[in-house]
């Protein structure tokens, strides 16, 4: 057998303009079927519109639910008290994972720089899981920004910000969004954190001394810093210069910012959760003590 080669598809994004989907416009979902393979407790997952090739292999207590099915089903279930949201799309390693990125306008909040500047907060979801086994269904209350496009996870610790379910024979999706609404909550919490951080001022010698601190890797701090650096000219020595070069890592990976991700030595690209990942990172980053510390009310 052998595997095929999807690629990584990244759709309704122009330029950083969100295309909401519409009933003759949605993201090609990948069908996968099983079939038996010769070990027992394990089957192939195979494209259902190319059969021939497997793309990966699961055991048989994993429940295949179809990305089209579950996905259409979340977007019903969502509240109509957060408004309609603008959805983004990603795939990755050949469709097996997909992710969808919910932006509610109606539920924002704005951040003001010391400089006179101000950003816009939008709540936004990202759902993501995979058909292989690989990734729960999991959903993240995030937010984004209308001044750089930077996404940020919810840095609360209370753990309403993440929801993850394995997609099990028992999962059932309505009580799961039921659960995963309730993030709305905190959003208000989230922006007052946001606007603090914004006034809270930092030297540039205490910024470069503590990205050193919370990042041990002298290749990535140095970047770090000059991001960080670029991001004080709008925000000021505060803290949120470094929020905002943590989370442009998190959503860039180009000569814009110089963290560019190496090629994949498989044949199914998985750039897009690697660029999740970083979105992790930065949410560990911000809750190292280094940075807790620094950031600390009086």
């Amino acid at each position: 057998m052998t595997t095929t080669n999807l690629g990584n598809v990244l759709n309704f994004s122009t330029g950083g303009e969100y295309k909401a989907f519409t009933s003759d416009n949605e993201p090609p979902y990948l069908n996968v079927m099983t079939s038996p393979t010769l070990v027992d407790g394990q089957v192939y997952v195979r494209d259902a519109d190319n059969p021939d090739k497997y793309l990966a292999i699961i055991g048989v207590g994993n429940k295949v639910t179809q990305h089209c099915e579950y996905f259409t089903t979340l977007r019903d279930k969502i509240p109509a008290e957060l408004g309609n949201p603008t959805i983004k799309s990603f795939t990755s390693r050949g469709g097996l994972w997909h992710m969808e990125q919910y932006v509610f306008d109606d539920m924002a909040g704005i951040v003001h720089s010391i400089n006179g500047g101000k950003t816009n907060l939008s709540l936004q979801m990202l759902a993501f899981r995979s058909v292989d086994g690989k990734t729960s269904n999991t959903i993240a209350t995030s937010m984004l920004s209308s001044w750089c496009m930077n996404t940020q996870l919810f840095n609360v610790v209370d753990g309403s910000q993440k929801h993850k379910a394995k997609n099990t024979k028992n999962f059932n999706l309505g009580f799961f969004i039921g659960d995963v609404t309730e993030n709305a909550i905190v959003f208000n919490r989230v922006i007052q954190e946001q606007q603090r951080l914004a006034q809270l001022k930092i030297s540039e010698e205490t910024r470069k001394t503590l990205i050193e601190k919370i990042i041990p890797s002298e290749r990535i701090n140095r970047r770090m810093i000059e991001l960080a650096n670029d991001n004080a000219s709008y925000w000021g020595n505060t803290a949120y210069a470094i929020v905002n070069g943590f989370t442009n890592y998190a959503s860039y990976a180009d000569e814009r910012n110089g963290f560019t991700l190496n090629a994949t030595n498989s044949n199914l690209d998985n750039s897009q959760e690697r660029m999740l990942s970083r979105k992790v990172q930065v949410q560990q980053w911000m809750n190292t003590p280094a940075f807790l510390d620094a950031v600390a009310v009086a």
